[in-house]
């Protein structure tokens, strides 16, 4: 993951962009609960540079 971008005060979307094989990629993700997209948005924020396998292995529940 190359960059993650939310904001809080607007927003339930958190917005990425993954690289793979030399391509960038944006997705985005959308939530319920803005504030829950906000913690969602930081724990990847501090993941960024990480492998797609890391973060998806993350455990969210002890991190929130």
């Amino acid at each position: 993951m190359r960059y993650v971008h939310a904001n809080k005060n607007v927003s339930n979307k958190c917005f990425l962009v993954i690289e793979h094989e030399n391509e960038h990629f944006v997705a985005s993700l959308i939530f319920d609960d803005v504030t829950f997209c906000w913690e969602i948005a930081m724990l990847l924020q501090n993941h960024i540079g990480h492998s797609i396998k890391e973060i998806g292995s993350l455990e969210v529940a002890g991190s929130l």
